[in-house]
């Protein structure tokens, strides 16, 4: 895809391996480029706060290697302090890729996000119309997202006490702003980028039933992306 998950998915995921084995300058670094890539990124500088706060508890304030931790919280918002700064030189406003989302494509976060995508939905398959009879798939993804999505967090909080604090903090951000997401609800591309939730899936699938998914996925991924690249059916 010629978008920025291609980057963000490796930096994320080395942040959290660096938090995890608290390489706070590595970690922040990390962070500090990919919140420099996608809005969504941010959610790294929560997960970095996050790490930070609890290697303070366990360590406690007074030792000096446990405040070396504040590192990553810091250096991760210098890559979006920088793409502010350089909206703010190139169009007069840092906060213009926010106004663009706003203005352009409607973008907002609401609590009942995913409540006024089932409505649209019905909308579009009610009787009352014949002449349009075309389903925006778009919003069927959309849904259909949602509910994948909410029964990988279902095996997130069963698997909880084995992964760390930090994918499960990212994964939780991340969903939070694909179901809150009046214009992107939990399409296959914020499904990937919720990554450890779709990694927790693999420790139940095995043998027949994980040939299976991946001709699934295949066939799936396929189809999805004539409708996508080669029509105007979905949007990535």
């Amino acid at each position: 895809m010629v978008y920025a998950e291609g980057i963000l998915l490796p930096l994320s995921a080395g942040c959290i391996l660096a938090l995890q084995k608290r390489r706070w300058v590595l970690a922040g670094a990390l962070a500090a480029v990919a919140t420099a890539t996608e809005p969504e990124a941010v959610v790294l500088v929560v997960v970095c706060a996050v790490s930070a706060a609890l290697e303070l508890y366990r360590r406690g304030f007074a030792d000096r290697s446990a405040r070396r931790s504040l590192i990553a919280p810091v250096l991760s918002v210098v890559g979006v302090g920088a793409f502010a700064s350089f909206l703010w030189f190139w169009t007069g406003s840092p906060l213009a890729s926010f106004i663009a989302q706003r203005d352009g494509w409607s973008e907002k976060t609401d609590v009942f996000a995913l409540l006024n995508l089932a409505d649209q939905t019905a909308d579009q398959i009610s009787f009352r119309h014949f002449n349009h009879p075309t389903i925006n798939l778009n919003l069927v993804v959309g849904l259909v997202g949602a509910v994948v999505l909410i029964v990988l967090l279902v095996l997130v909080v069963r698997n909880r006490r084995e992964m760390s604090v930090e994918a499960i903090v990212w994964t939780l951000g991340i969903s939070w702003l694909a179901m809150t997401s009046e214009y992107t609800p939990p399409n296959p591309r914020l499904l990937i980028t919720a990554f450890p939730a779709v990694i927790v899936l693999a420790r139940y699938v095995h043998g027949k039933w994980w040939t299976a998914l991946l001709c699934a996925n295949g066939v799936m991924l396929a189809g999805l992306s004539a409708l996508t690249f080669v029509g105007t059916t979905l949007r990535p």
